[in-house]
């Protein structure tokens, strides 16, 4: 956290360095089991991350964690929601990591 609030200091608040350690804080939290704090850094991230990439790799793996912490918080309208948008957004792609995050949206999917 303290790194992240000197980065604020330091970039402009929509960089996407601020967008990354903004992201290990939400794992942070997701990790820790504080699913409302992880989903409120995830959607600063997002907020950010889409302002510089386009269906990216870090728009899909910020999309499985809001998952898994709406999962967490029994918010499953709006898990289903996000993880539905990621297979989407993932569409066939076949490479190895739109694979696994596929696997593990319909793992989540699959428990609701």
């Amino acid at each position: 956290k303290k790194a992240l609030k000197k980065s604020y200091e330091i970039l402009e608040v929509d960089h996407p360095i601020i967008a990354r350690m903004q992201g290990e804080v939400g794992n942070r939290y997701l990790k820790s089991g504080d699913f409302k704090n992880a989903i409120i850094s995830y959607e600063k991230t997002y907020e950010i991350i889409e302002k510089f990439e386009s269906k990216s790799v870090s728009h899909f793996i910020t999309y499985l964690n809001m998952g898994i912490a709406y999962h967490g918080l029994e918010r499953l309208d709006e898990c289903k929601k996000i993880l539905n948008k990621l297979l989407i957004e993932i569409g066939n792609k076949s490479d190895p990591l739109s694979l696994k995050l596929r696997q593990t949206a319909k793992k989540y999917l699959s428990h609701i």
